[in-house]
């Protein structure tokens, strides 16, 4: 499996996370590439097959915030399968790695979460708001 140019790794609770992160403060949209700014806080992610990784298309991460991975309950985001510290900027092709395999036709949510003093608790921090006003969330399919 090729990887490409991968810049950072970093292990965290068990999730490691791999990315190619630019060096520009915004990407142009274009047909196939959202508009993202390292002034706001997004998340870009598709359906994908069913493996222990989740590959978000393009994160915006304006202040160090926590990306964290949970499984959908009814509709909403619920227990934590993955969590990696993110340092500001504009991420291409992130990949996390999870705690556990997914399974086919489930739903996960990745969302970018507040930090305390570099520390992340998911009863205590809120998800980042963007300039959209939208929580920074995806709901991501798996399936075959």
């Amino acid at each position: 499996m090729k990887w490409g140019a991968i810049f950072g790794a970093c292990v965290l609770v068990g999730a490691v996370v791999m990315y190619n992160r630019t060096d520009v403060t915004q990407l142009r949209g274009s047909n196939d590439v959202p508009a993202v700014s390292a002034e706001d806080f997004s998340i870009v992610g598709e359906a994908q097959k069913p493996r222990g990784e989740i590959l978000l298309s393009f994160v915006a991460n304006k202040e160090v915030s926590e990306l964290v991975v949970q499984r959908d309950n009814g509709g909403v985001p619920a227990e934590v399968i993955g969590s990696v510290s993110l340092p500001r900027g504009v991420y291409k092709n992130l990949i996390v790695v999870l705690n556990e395999p997914l399974a086919t036709d489930m739903t996960v949510y990745a969302t970018l979460y507040s930090m305390t003093e570099n520390a992340f608790d998911i009863r205590v921090n809120a998800p980042r708001i963007g300039v959209s006003g939208n929580v920074a969330s995806v709901k991501i399919k798996i399936k075959k």
